[in-house]
């Protein structure tokens, strides 16, 4: 749908329209409910904000910094993604935000600390850009650490999957997320 409605070889306008009409339409498409209607033109309005807007102020942040935010973001459009109504994912956006009164820790946040802290604890060791980190330490270290350094992201990856399959098996029905389409 991009590239026959001009893709990015058109004014900047047109350009703007051709990405708000795909990431609508990628919103409809997996499912025609409003609450996949916002959050294809979400992503399409963050992704117009950062060809347009942010390239710069990017530029300037650190990495660990900009990986926070799209995070942090990414994060918000899940919510619209997983809720099947509306409401539901801006009730859940307001409980985020501190708008509606809930408790930070209760019996559930609990249960998927000591249930999936191993997990989480391996996620957080794959997510960690290894070469970035390696190269800006001193030559004695990076020396050091040779070739081993080369295989912590394969290795953090492969835990994480052994672990995640590990998860899978032992519970009970635990559905695609498009299943419930």
């Amino acid at each position: 749908m991009y590239i026959p409605l001009g893709g990015n070889r058109v004014s900047t306008w047109k350009h703007i329209r051709n990405i708000l009409i795909v990431w609508f339409l990628t919103g409809f498409w997996h499912g025609a409910s409003w609450n996949f209607i916002v959050w294809g033109v979400y992503y399409g309005l963050l992704l117009l904000a950062e060809k347009f807007l942010l390239t710069n102020i990017k530029k300037k942040l650190p990495y660990a910094v900009n990986l926070v935010i799209t995070l942090f973001l990414v994060l918000i459009g899940w919510v619209f993604f997983y809720y099947e109504g509306l409401g539901d994912g801006l009730n859940h956006l307001g409980t985020m935000f501190g708008f509606v009164r809930a408790e930070l820790i209760d019996p559930t946040t609990v249960y998927y600390f000591k249930h999936y802290l191993v997990f989480l604890i391996a996620a957080a060791l794959a997510s960690i850009p290894w070469k970035g980190i390696i190269a800006r330490l001193p030559e004695k270290v990076r020396f050091t650490l040779g070739e081993a350094a080369v295989w912590l992201k394969p290795i953090s990856l492969t835990a994480l999957f052994l672990l995640a399959m590990g998860m899978i098996v032992t519970q009970s029905y635990n559905p695609f997320l498009y299943f419930r389409f």
